[in-house]
């Protein structure tokens, strides 16, 4: 069944949902809105910590639309979904959040999968950025489960190693070659007046759109990235290049995936 059918299908049933504080109609207007062409781009954590999972979804929502669809359909009517070959049930705290700051239909399907991955922490609002956090091995995780056969992880949770021009260009190359790339970094890098300044770790994920642009003579780089619901140039500058020096202070590695 198409993506727009199961859609229009869910919109008739009128069942109590699992996320009760969520209206049926708000979710078929999200996912209506992020299966539209180009659609996924809207996915949006928003004030959240839901970074690496709105990456991975966005990858789900591009190249398997009804699977996206599906797994939030059965979240928010059952609580209860396959991501792939990974069960996810989140909590009765986070299916019984109001949303707020944060679009309802990704709250289910972002905080639905982070929270299912916690055994302690409960992501029970956009203000718990402790529960939302998302390690490289997790993302590993969550790419294999929705049939990436192939996925590489070369990251860092403090600088050092990876922070070179080999380590950068090798990410654009593994996107130039068609996998799916989500760079780890300090989301300063994403501020032009702040890029410039040395971050102790990690903090954010962005999903690398195209191939970057690299000039190790004159020390400048180019790039463009999902995040926050849309894309934007990395640097943020009015050209979208900037130093490369001042960009791998930021930078903390890739996981790299195709299917």
């Amino acid at each position: 069944m198409s993506a727009s059918q199961l859609i229009q299908d869910f919109a008739k049933r009128d069942s109590s949902p699992a996320f009760p504080q969520i209206a049926r109609s708000d979710v078929v207007g999200g996912l209506l809105d992020r299966t539209k062409a180009g659609g996924e781009k809207n996915i949006d954590q928003a004030r959240s910590s839901l970074c690496g999972p709105a990456c991975v979804m966005f990858c789900l929502a591009a190249r398997q639309r009804e699977k996206y669809v599906q797994y939030v359909i059965d979240l928010y009517e059952k609580g209860e979904a396959q991501f792939g070959t990974l069960t996810v049930k989140p909590g009765a705290v986070c299916r019984n959040y109001t949303p707020s700051g944060i679009d309802p239909v990704d709250w289910i399907a972002l905080a639905g999968l982070r929270d299912s991955e916690n055994r302690y922490l409960d992501y029970k609002s956009v203000e718990s950025d402790a529960a939302g956090i998302t390690l490289p091995g997790t993302m590993v995780k969550w790419f294999r489960s929705i049939g990436y056969g192939h996925v590489q992880e070369s990251t860092q949770l403090f600088g050092g190693m990876v922070q070179n021009d080999d380590h950068i260009r090798k990410a654009g190359s593994l996107r130039t070659h068609g996998m799916d790339v989500c760079l780890f970094i300090n989301a300063q890098m994403l501020y032009p007046n702040s890029m410039a300044g040395l971050s102790l770790n990690p903090d954010h994920w962005v999903l690398m759109l195209r191939a970057i642009g690299i000039d190790t003579r004159t020390r400048r780089i180019s790039m463009e990235v999902f995040t926050w619901g849309g894309t934007r140039l990395v640097p943020v500058t009015q050209s979208g290049i900037g130093n490369l020096d001042d960009f791998l202070k930021n930078y903390y590695g890739y996981v790299a995936a195709a299917a």
